[in-house]
């Protein structure tokens, strides 16, 4: 479960030094597909990590679960199927995750079908066409999530989001942040330093500083206090 529904998990793929990402599977929750493809080049490496977390939209995001897993096994034998266990942050069982890895020798590897889909690995940049291209947990959210999201937070409904309402949210989700992190929080996004954060605050925060559609900021605000004004 994450702040705003179900959780919104993706994958950490990493071998050596070499780290990639799936996207995030939108209200995938406990079941997720991702379907995927990832080129790695190696030479001795021996360990593949996997980590899953949910992205959230404020916040660090939420640890899923974990694998290390030795790779030597599936090298010797050129490829491997099968599923990985992953455990949480209490080594306890976090779920399985399906794997199909395939190896092959430099000079060696098959050309791909035209319509083939895949991401090459942070460190290591090749040519794309448009269906293939690096990817990162930092997918777009959409307008409409960011104004639910923002909504969300302003609990007593006045069109700012403070510290005390981010901090609840995060404690309602099962987050521990302690004041000093809410605080950063708050700092980043509060760019006229008035100790809260505005729905076009919010935004850049969210989106890497873009700034909101036209418009976009009147409405979520006129929602808001619409809704306020129908329940007094």
């Amino acid at each position: 479960q994450g702040v705003f529904g179900r959780a919104d998990p993706y994958v950490r793929v990493k071998i050596g030094d070499k780290a990639l990402f799936t996207n995030p599977h939108k209200s995938g929750g406990k079941n997720p597909e991702w379907n995927e493809e990832f080129e790695f080049e190696m030479t001795t490496e021996k360990e593949l990590e996997i980590e899953v977390l949910d992205k959230e939209v404020i916040g660090s995001d939420k640890f899923m679960g974990f694998a290390r897993v030795n790779i030597l096994d599936w090298v010797a034998q050129g490829e491997y199927q099968g599923a990985i266990e992953l455990l949480d942050q209490s080594n306890r069982n976090a779920g399985r995750l399906a794997v199909n890895a395939a190896f092959y020798r430099h000079g060696m590897y098959p050309e791909k079908n035209s319509g083939s889909t895949h991401a090459n690995a942070i460190g290591s940049p090749k040519a794309t066409n448009e269906n293939e291209k690096e990817t990162s947990p930092e997918d777009e959210f959409t307008e409409k999530e960011i104004a639910e999201a923002f909504r969300s937070f302003d609990l007593d409904k006045n069109t700012y989001v403070g510290a005390a309402e981010i901090k609840h949210v995060l404690l309602s989700i099962g987050e521990r942040p302690t004041d000093e992190e809410v605080d950063e929080m708050i700092r980043m996004a509060d760019k006229n330093g008035d100790g809260q954060v505005a729905f076009d605050e919010f935004y850049r925060m969210i989106t890497g500083g873009r700034d909101p559609p036209a418009g976009l900021g009147s409405a979520v605000r006129q929602s808001i206090m619409g809704a306020e004004s129908n329940n007094l």
